[in-house]
């Protein structure tokens, strides 16, 4: 990940792509042991379950099947929700994601 972000501002890097270099204010990382950036997600909640469900491939372990509707996809929403909601906490936030903001 880190590699695209060096790679994105030089502008020998794919100079056939057409693309100008650009140099990213920040990266998110996913997942971190100490967050310090959290995004407010409530207005997205809809779109992130529908797209979350588009990866069938994983739906027996990550989803348990939630992919197939029904009570399943009501039980997985629901786990995603409260996940959300304790990421959401500690920014006063109703349903959130949480990252590690780091500036390059």
């Amino acid at each position: 990940m880190t590699d695209g972000l060096i790679s994105a501002r030089d502008p020998l890097f794919e100079p056939d792509m057409g693309i100008p270099p650009y140099r990213p204010e920040h990266l998110l990382l996913w997942k971190a042991a100490e967050p310090d950036h959290w995004e407010d997600i409530s207005s997205t909640w809809a779109t992130k379950i529908e797209a979350l469900l588009c990866h069938a491939s994983q739906g027996e372990t990550t989803m348990d099947a939630a992919d197939q509707g029904g009570t399943r996809r009501d039980e997985f929403e629901e786990r995603m929700r409260l996940h959300a909601k304790k990421l959401g906490t500690p920014a006063g936030l109703p349903l959130a994601e949480s990252f590690k903001k780091l500036k390059p």
